[in-house]
């Protein structure tokens, strides 16, 4: 069947929401590129942009601060099929992965920090809020002090600062 020209743009829209709804994934993002082609405006090319990145991308959600600095959970698109999403992980972090081995944990008032031997060194991460760290394989109950060494895959935010204290805050923990 021929679509007649004036009418384009709004057929291929929405057949590509059509298909995002039936999760045809890549039939919708060729549909929302037919539509762009075919758009006349600005918003009309907008609008096939956005369906296409909703063809490409799930709801999910994602730790971010308020204006106080406040934690606060918040709806975000994440690419389709990540298995490792992790929304601890903030806006503007500046994520580091490492692997390496798990020396010891300390325990203390102003929080907990861990300490890990990498490949480029030893570093020292903190945990200011345990349940906000994603933990995959990890063992059911944690004590504080030298740890039996175990293989961990660690994602952190880097501090901005380098000191003593601590190389960065961690927000993923996977256990080898």
């Amino acid at each position: 069947r021929r679509v007649a020209p004036a009418r384009a743009y709004t057929y291929w829209i929405a057949l590509a929401d059509a298909l995002n709804e039936l999760g045809r994934r890549e039939e919708a993002k060729a549909a929302a590129q037919a539509a762009a082609e075919r758009a006349t405006n600005p918003e009309q090319r907008a609008h096939a942009a956005q369906i296409a990145y909703f063809a490409q991308t799930d709801l999910a959600v994602q730790f971010t601060r308020d204006a106080s600095g406040r934690p606060q959970l918040i709806t975000t698109r994440a690419p389709h099929d990540t298995p490792d999403w992790n929304s601890f992980i903030e806006p503007g972090d500046d994520i580091r992965r490492v692997q390496g081995t798990l020396l010891a944990i300390e325990c203390g008032d102003t929080g907990t920090r861990i300490l890990v031997d990498a490949a480029g060194g030893r570093l020292t991460l903190t945990i200011p809020d345990p349940s906000r760290v994603l933990m995959r394989n990890a063992p059911s109950e944690f004590t504080c002090g030298p740890q039996r060494p175990s293989t961990v895959r660690i994602d952190y935010a880097a501090s901005k600062t380098r000191g003593p204290n601590s190389d960065g805050v961690v927000r993923g923990m996977e256990f080898r």
